[in-house]
C-alpha cells in the first residue's frame, strides 16, 4: 500500500506512547510514503479505562514526534468534535479540510474490537485504513513487518515499580515521565 497524497491519522491513548508508537509513524512515513502523519490523542478512553492528564499525554506525543522533523503533529481534533468515536473524529477533519485525503493507522490488535467500534464499516468506505502488524496479532489484513510486542500497560507497571523503562520508549518520553513523575502510584 502506499498512501503518497495521504495523511495518515494515527490514534490512541498513548498512556504513555512507546517505542511501538514510534516505530508504526516511521513506517506510515518512510515505507508507505504517507505526506505526513497526525498524532490524535485521546481525551477520555472509549472503554472507560483510566488516562492519566490530557496535557502530560499530549507532551509525551510531541517528545515522541520530534524525531520526524515536523512531518508528524498533534492533533486536537477529538477535543475539538467533542467525540471519542474514530468515525465522528475523521467525519469531522474530512469536513474541516476538505482539500486533505486522509487514511487511518491502526494495530492489528484492533481487529479483534472492530465489531465493538462505532461505525466500522462506514469508517472502512471513509477513507483506507491501514492496518499494522503487532507481535502477538496474526492476520491476513496486517501489513509486515509486526512491531514489537510493547504495551503501555506494561510500562505504566514498571513505573510504577521503579523499574527501567528505557528500552520501551524514546528517551525524550522517559525523561518526560521521570521528570514528572508520572505512573508512580
Amino acid at each position: 500500500m502506499n498512501l503518497k497524497g495521504h495523511i495518515a491519522l494515527y490514534g490512541g491513548s498513548f498512556n504513555p506512547p512507546h517505542v511501538g508508537h514510534q516505530m508504526a509513524c516511521l513506517y506510515a512515513l518512510e515505507t508507505l510514503q504517507a505526506d505526513a502523519l497526525w498524532l490524535l490523542p485521546s481525551v477520555t478512553h472509549p472503554l472507560g479505562k483510566s488516562l492519566i492528564a490530557y496535557e502530560h499525554r499530549k507532551a509525551m506525543l510531541e517528545c515522541l514526534a520530534r524525531p520526524f522533523d515536523g512531518r508528524t503533529d498533534i492533533s486536537l481534533a477529538e477535543q475539538e468534535c467533542g467525540s471519542s468515536r474514530t468515525f465522528d473524529i475523521v467525519e469531522y477533519l474530512q469536513k474541516k479540510h476538505p482539500e486533505q485525503r486522509f487514511a487511518w493507522i491502526v494495530g492489528a490488535d484492533i481487529l479483534q474490537e472492530k465489531t465493538s467500534w462505532y461505525r466500522w464499516e462506514d469508517l472502512e468506505k471513509m477513507l483506507p485504513i491501514v492496518v499494522l502488524g503487532r507481535s502477538g496479532y496474526a492476520s491476513e489484513e496486517t501489513l509486515l513487518p509486526a512491531l514489537p510486542q510493547v504495551s503501555s500497560s506494561e510500562i505504566r507497571r514498571l513505573c510504577a515499580q521503579g523499574k527501567d523503562i528505557g528500552a520501551l520508549v524514546p528517551f525524550a518520553v522517559a525523561d518526560y515521565i521521570q521528570k514528572h513523575d508520572l505512573y508512580r502510584s
